[in-house]
Parts: C-alpha cells; sequence; structure tokens
C-alpha cells in the first residue's frame, strides 16, 4: 500500500501563492516517490489576510478580555472604525484605541465553500514607535466568521504622517474533511490588505494617502534641544523670523505652527518642541516688539490762517524720523 505525503516543496510554493480576492493554489498529493496522485486547485476569496514577520515586533503581551472585548457582531468582512476615521496618535500624549474586525467564514473551491478554520496574528509592525498592540482573543486567534479586537497603546513621538501596519498572521482552511491547511508567515500589504495609524498634534491630523510610501517606525533614542536664531527686538508693523537649527522629524511651536521656522508679529516668548529619534526636546526665545507709538505736540494752535504755521514735535528718543511730508527731523 502507497503512503500519500505532502511534499514540503509544493507547500512552500503554495504559501507564496495565497493572494487576496480569488487566491488560486494548488497542492499536490504526493507518494513516497513523488507521483502525482491527485491535484487539487483551491480559489480563495479571503478579504483578512494580513502581515508580516513571526517576531511579535511592538506586542504589549497578554491577550484576553481584559484587553479589549470584541462585539458580538460587525456589518461586514473588514475594519472597524476606518483607518481615516481613527483618531490621531497626538505626539507626547497617552494613545489607547481598539480597532475591531470580522474575519471570514470560508474559501471557496470552484464553487464549493470550505470553512476558514481560524486566523492568528503573530505580529503587526510599523507602529510608530512607543506604541504596542494586543488583542481581546486568547492567544490573539479568530475564528472564520467570528468578531475580534486590536488595542493599541502607548505614546509616541515619531514623525507626524501616516504609519502603513505590516501584519503577518497563520490561516487554518479546512481543505478536505480531516484535511486543514495551515499557511504561516502572510502578509497583508501584498495580499493588498491595509491599515494605518496617524501621527499628528492637537491641531492637525493628517488625512491618509494610500498611494503614498509613509512613514517608517523610527528607533528608540535620544535627541538633542535646537539653538533658536532670532532679533532680540522689532518695530511695529514688521514681523520677526523665527528659526530652529538643525534636522528633525517635526517641529511644533506654541503658536502651533510646525515648520521649522516662524514669522511672528507680537512680542514675547516662543518655544519650539522637536521630536527625532522617538524623543523630544525643547528650546524658547524672547523677542521683543518695540514701542512706536508717538505722541506729536504742537506749539500752537493746529487750525490757522493761510500763511500761518504751527511746529509739530514727535519727541526725542527714535533713531530716525519719516514724515508724511518727507521730513527727517525730529519736529517740522
Amino acid at each position: 500500500m502507497k503512503t500519500v505525503v505532502y511534499n514540503q516543496s509544493v507547500i512552500n510554493n503554495l504559501y507564496k501563492s495565497l493572494l487576496l480576492n480569488s487566491l488560486n493554489f494548488t497542492l499536490l498529493h504526493l507518494d513516497k516517490q513523488n507521483t502525482m496522485i491527485k491535484k487539487i486547485t483551491l480559489i480563495f476569496s479571503v478579504i483578512f489576510v494580513l502581515a508580516s514577520t513571526l517576531v511579535q515586533a511592538q506586542y504589549c503581551g497578554g491577550s484576553g478580555t481584559s484587553v479589549c472585548v470584541p462585539p458580538t457582531s460587525l456589518p461586514a468582512v473588514g475594519f472597524y472604525p476606518s483607518y481615516d476615521s481613527l483618531p490621531c496618535a497626538q505626539l507626547s500624549s497617552p494613545f489607547d484605541q481598539t480597532i475591531y474586525f470580522l474575519a471570514p467564514t470560508t474559501v471557496t473551491q470552484q464553487g464549493n465553500t470550505y470553512p476558514l478554520n481560524y486566523i492568528q496574528v503573530d505580529s503587526i509592525e510599523n507602529l510608530p514607535c512607543g506604541l504596542c498592540w494586543r488583542m481581546g482573543n486568547v492567544q490573539n486567534r479568530v475564528n472564520g466568521g467570528a468578531t475580534a479586537c486590536v488595542r493599541i497603546t502607548g505614546t509616541t513621538n515619531d514623525a507626524i504622517g501616516q504609519f502603513k501596519l505590516r501584519v503577518i498572521v497563520s490561516a487554518n482552511v479546512q481543505i478536505a474533511p480531516f484535511v486543514p491547511l495551515t499557511v504561516n508567515n502572510q502578509n497583508a500589504e501584498s495580499l493588498g490588505v491595509k491599515y494605518w495609524i496617524k501621527v499628528g498634534t492637537p491641531s492637525f491630523c493628517p488625512t491618509v494617502d494610500t498611494t503614498a510610501i509613509g512613514n517608517t517606525k523610527s528607533t528608540i533614542g535620544t535627541t538633542s534641544a535646537p539653538t533658536i536664531t532670532a532679533p532680540a527686538a522689532f518695530c511695529g508693523g514688521q514681523s520677526a523670523t523665527i528659526t530652529a537649527n538643525g534636522t528633525y522629524d517635526n517641529y511644533v511651536w506654541s503658536n502651533g505652527a510646525l515648520t521649522q521656522t516662524i514669522n511672528v508679529t507680537q512680542g514675547g516668548t516662543y518655544t519650539v518642541t522637536v521630536y527625532d529619534n522617538c524623543a523630544s526636546a525643547s528650546a524658547s526665545v524672547n523677542v521683543t516688539l518695540n514701542n512706536t507709538s508717538v505722541n506729536i505736540q504742537a506749539n500752537g494752535p493746529t487750525t490757522f490762517c493761510q500763511g500761518g504755521s504751527v511746529t509739530l514735535n514727535a519727541g526725542t528718543g527714535y533713531s530716525s524720523y519719516i514724515w508724511s511730508n518727507g521730513a527727517t527731523s525730529s519736529s517740522i
């Protein structure tokens, strides 16, 4: 009697063949002499297969309903809320958000339906630095047709922008009676299943651009405070240019600006917080708005007949004078 075995190279190629929306792969039943006995072509219609490595990157640890509680139902297979509806992770502020999803129930073989037994999330990568994930499903495993929740927590000082998540799962499907097949190391990004986390400030949250490459998670390190270039004082009606010197991921000024250089029309203290290497540092500068109000004194009546005159005096203590008639003296 011949014993049927699965050739490992065939299984490896099968792993590589799993694709989103009508996923096609071929499984060969071989005997010990590698003689093909039966060829099965499976067509998958799986919308929820995710991505990354088997190392649990940025994993908080732990799972179960103490983390989050999966909802009893969701409208359709997919993620809730959508990535555009998920609040931004604000710089230097605690972030705690839960993402829900509904796994599909079946895979399809040329019109015949086969159950998806479960999906196990092995890893989620490229979360903004300082954030980590864990699931409300025990062992991070979601049965076919079941709901799940992923809770993302922490505090980030990463670059403002969008971070495309890379998630790895193992998917177990029932390809025949008593023949479950586990497909490991499935990458959602390559399969077209995508989700983003956004980093912003209280006054700014970016919109996801699905065509953009997006940010890569920063490595946690240190950063130094910038030196600030600014005038000590400026005159009313003018503006002062203030620059934070140095290259950083983010510049956040006390007036809400997010640029390296700002122009101000009011005197006062301006503080910039810079972010780089998942760390932050701040520096401040004070600029003075000089008082340029003038009290013009007349040495006689300001109403007079033709041929008369009056002297107007702007006072002393100013570096220069320009009257409306072009005169440059302190009095006219």
